[in-house]
């Protein structure tokens, strides 16, 4: 093909392949009228209401002044149905009668030959090349020349629609990393908030029964915080794989629309769990010893639980747990807000840190089962993990004590719990002999209905 030379300069040149349309369709015209001694060469696109603009234009002398009014939408379909039934089409006088949708190119004085422009095999736009018709007709080579640089110009852009989504993702990554460092900088003065309310409360004289509620609200701190890092690491990992399509040039839409759907609910999971660390330690500030100031609210406990438990599947998912329970639907109970939530919270983060660690069973399992006696409901905890032996079942509530301290362990979740259902919600907690269950077992009984006069 005598036009090789020429495909081989366009395929080189960097305006193709770097986004830029506007330098990649100078380019194609450019050579698209020298090479095919055309009178001019004109590059139409589709635009958002349907119509075909001629976007670029190119002619003999080199002047780029675009003397083509837009193509409406009737003759954009006329088109589109002349291009559905050959790759190209080359008119000349003998057919210009029958080339409506060409009223404004005037084919009558010039032989015209047009390649569609490809995108994601759709017809997004056309390559128009005039010859005067005194000049030859456009022979083969001409054609396949014509066509090679429609689909150079397909290429182009495609790299500018990579280009735009390249500025988005950028965009986005810089909007996404402003919030995470407000977020985290909430989270620093949240934790020292914590700090210096735990110091207060050590140097006070009730730190025996006080100790216990800070250590206690740090722990529940901690789980939120436990979440949001969670969730921080799967967005981390969503843009480090976007950036590797990026990189090797596997990047596009939908790479791009998997990486939104996956980033945007980590965020929102990481940035409700801060918010809940925060309303945490503003709890704390404002509570007493008693924990008065917590509103009493009626709520449908099943519900309730089920959306504690799928809150929390960053804190169980790496043990694989499945959950079974059986609770009846209709059973509304008046509670503390956030006390059954506190509960769940330190028990299921309990078991997957000391039940399911060393645990050899094939399938980690829950089992929560809720029934009622008289005015009293019970929640029936039990897990299949390594359980409690029945030896230091009778300390597992006393403050401090803990079997993972060389892990960190403090030994105050189960504590904190204990003092929350047995002091503020009326009720009692007991731990269920081990050689009655599979793992760690635990029965919880609380008022339906508690007698609890709320403090203004």
């Amino acid at each position: 093909m005598r036009y090789q030379k020429y495909i081989n300069d366009l395929l080189n040149n960097t305006a193709i392949d770097d986004g830029d349309i506007h330098d990649a369709s100078r380019a194609v015209l450019k050579i698209f009228v020298r090479a095919g001694y055309l009178k001019d060469g004109s590059l139409w696109m589709l635009d958002d209401n349907g119509s075909m603009v001629c976007s670029f234009l190119h002619d003999l002398h080199g002047e780029t002044t675009k003397r083509f009014s837009p193509m409406d939408e009737q003759q954009v379909h006329c088109l589109m149905e002349e291009l559905g039934k050959e790759p190209y089409i080359v008119l000349n006088s003998s057919r210009a009668n029958a080339a409506y949708w060409l009223s404004n190119v005037d084919p009558v004085q010039h032989t015209l030959i047009i390649a569609p422009i490809l995108h994601k095999k759709r017809i997004v736009g056309f390559l128009q090349g005039r010859r005067q018709n005194h000049q030859d007709d456009f022979d083969k080579d001409i054609i396949k020349f014509t066509c090679s640089l429609a689909n150079i110009l397909g290429r182009a852009i495609l790299a500018t629609q990579k280009n735009k989504l390249q500025h988005a993702l950028k965009n986005a990554n810089v909007e996404l990393e402003k919030k995470i460092l407000v977020r985290n900088q909430e989270l620093k003065k949240t934790l020292q908030d914590l700090q210096n309310a735990q110091g207060h409360l050590v140097e006070s004289e009730k730190m025996a029964a006080l100790g216990q509620l800070v250590c206690g609200v740090a722990h529940e701190v901690n789980t939120p915080l436990g979440v949001a890092i969670t969730s921080l690491s799967i967005l981390g990992e969503e843009i480090l794989r976007l950036k590797q399509a990026y990189e090797t040039g596997e990047l596009d839409e939908s790479v791009f629309i998997r990486f939104i759907e996956q980033s945007i609910p980590a965020y929102d999971i990481a940035n409700v769990n801060m918010q809940r660390a925060a309303t945490l330690v503003q709890e704390f500030k404002k509570t007493s010893v008693d924990q008065s100031h917590l509103s009493l609210i009626k709520v449908e406990l099943k519900g309730l639980i089920e959306s504690v438990i799928e809150s929390l599947a960053p804190i169980y998912s790496a043990n694989q747990v499945d959950f079974v329970l059986d609770i009846p639907e209709d059973l509304t109970i008046s509670t503390y807000s956030g006390s059954i939530d506190q509960i769940l919270t330190n028990l299921i983060n309990n078991t997957c840190i000391h039940g399911f660690s060393q645990s050899i069973q094939k399938q980690n399992l829950i089992y929560i089962k809720v029934f009622v006696q008289k005015d009293d409901f019970i929640i029936d905890y039990q897990d299949n993990g390594t359980g409690i032996d029945d030896v230091i079942a009778k300390d597992i509530f006393t403050p401090f004590f803990t079997t993972n301290r060389s892990n960190g362990g403090t030994g105050l979740g189960l504590s904190v719990i204990y003092n929350l259902i047995t002091q503020k919600l009326s009720g009692d907690i007991r731990v269920i002999e081990q050689d009655a269950s599979l793992g760690a077992h635990f029965q919880i009984r609380l008022p339906i209905s508690p007698a609890i006069t709320l403090t203004e």
